[in-house]
């Protein structure tokens, strides 16, 4: 219990710090911080402790829905609508990067979607969950628990400004908005060791959906959404690290995808 309590104060209090950043509280890929508080964790409690256990926990801005969630009830979004919304997060991503902080467990339930009268579709999407990635008290694998949407190799912990494993998360959870979460990554290679199994797979996804005439592809043809996505692909899931988005080629992702 002891290591358990350690691990999420340490991840609570580097969430913290990140939030209460300048440069992030005014982010709009990241979520607004509004509070702090303590709970009682009856889970702590049960593990033998004496007495009441308080758990710390943050107040954030309130969220509509997430990414999984979202594609799981609505089918109804555009091409340039999904485009955004990776857009969006390759925002959040490249501000982390920039300030010398990887995302080591990007994932759709990680992924929040918030209205925002800003946006054509009236929603923006904010990464959340920070604490994982960067506490050195946390007791887990770096790199989150959720293997299937696992970089290879555990490569979170390379000594590399760049975040390579972070780059190759994104990579699958852009893939993942591509096809509007219609592709089960836990069944169907993402789990597989192979990254030129994982990429081909997610290629042939690709394709398989832009080729379905029943989406709305807007006023861009289904090839031209495939070879964008695509090239977004060839530039995250690699099995080689150093062919990679960079931070500053992350900042190219918005206009590369949606053409704006």
């Amino acid at each position: 219990m002891r290591k358990r309590y350690d691990r999420a104060i340490a991840d609570v209090l580097f969430e913290l710090r990140v939030l209460s950043h300048r440069s992030f509280a005014r982010h709009r890929s990241i979520p607004a911080l509004l509070g702090f508080s303590l709970e009682q964790d009856d889970e702590f409690k049960s593990a033998g402790a004496s007495g009441d256990v308080l758990r710390p926990a943050l107040l954030l801005e309130w969220a509509v829905t997430d990414l999984n969630r979202y594609f799981l009830e609505n089918q109804e979004q555009s091409p340039i609508h999904c485009a955004r919304l990776v857009a969006d997060i390759t925002d959040g991503l490249q501000v982390m990067h920039t300030y010398g902080l990887s995302h080591a467990d990007l994932k759709p339930y990680n992924m929040l979607l918030y209205t925002d009268a800003s946006s054509a579709y009236g929603l923006v999407a904010k990464l959340s969950d920070f604490g994982f990635p960067g506490s050195g008290q946390h007791q887990l694998p770096v790199g989150g628990d959720t293997p299937h949407w696992g970089a290879p190799y555990r490569e979170y912990t390379i000594d590399n400004t760049e975040y390579p494993g972070g780059v190759f998360l994104f990579g699958l959870v852009a893939m993942f908005v591509a096809v509007k979460g219609n592709w089960d990554f836990r069944l169907n290679g993402v789990g597989v060791k192979d990254v030129q199994t994982r990429q081909a797979n997610i290629r042939s996804a690709l394709r398989n959906h832009f080729g379905n005439p029943k989406d709305d592809l807007s006023s861009v043809s289904s090839r031209t959404w495939f070879r964008r996505w695509d090239e977004l692909l060839s530039n995250t899931v690699t099995a080689d690290p150093e062919d990679r988005l960079r931070t500053r080629g992350l900042g190219k992702v918005r206009q590369n995808i949606t053409g704006r």
